[in-house]
């Protein structure tokens, strides 16, 4: 089944889009900064387990308990996804400054539409693996 999910995701041209979304900002901050290398640890660390554990608390658990709370939707966005991502974008608080862990709701928003869209956590995972990946090869 999850193969058949796999299948759905990625034959979908919204979600095609939604990979090709951080393509400006990452050619933006590889212009900046040049690129760095990361080492296998840190590959780890930053492009698997950390979206990982992420996408498994905020989008498989978060998101689902204030889905049932607030069931509200505006245009494919819902009211779970905006809070979860406000809750995500604050955990980043932790590790980055204001301005960068506030940065982190757009991306955060686009994982939890793509969750509620295709109702399986791959899609969010892959996503944020993505994400994280261009990120931190282009922008660090």
């Amino acid at each position: 089944i999850m193969w058949l999910k796999l299948k759905e995701v990625l034959s979908d041209n919204v979600f095609l889009i939604a990979l090709l979304l951080p393509f400006p900002i990452w050619i933006y901050f590889s212009d900046l900064k040049g690129i760095n290398y990361l080492s296998a640890n840190e590959i780890l660390m930053l492009l698997i387990l950390f979206p990982v554990i992420e996408e498994l608390f905020f989008r498989g658990i978060i998101q689902p308990i204030i889905h049932k709370k607030f069931s509200k939707t505006w245009h494919s966005i819902s009211a779970a996804n905006v809070l979860t991502s406000l809750l995500f974008s604050f955990s980043h608080l932790f590790n980055h400054n204001p301005f960068w862990a506030l940065l982190t709701f757009l991306p955060s928003m686009i994982f939890g539409w793509s969750k509620d869209r295709y109702n399986t956590l791959l899609a969010p995972l892959m996503l944020h693996c993505y994400y994280n990946a261009g990120w931190f090869y282009l922008a660090n």
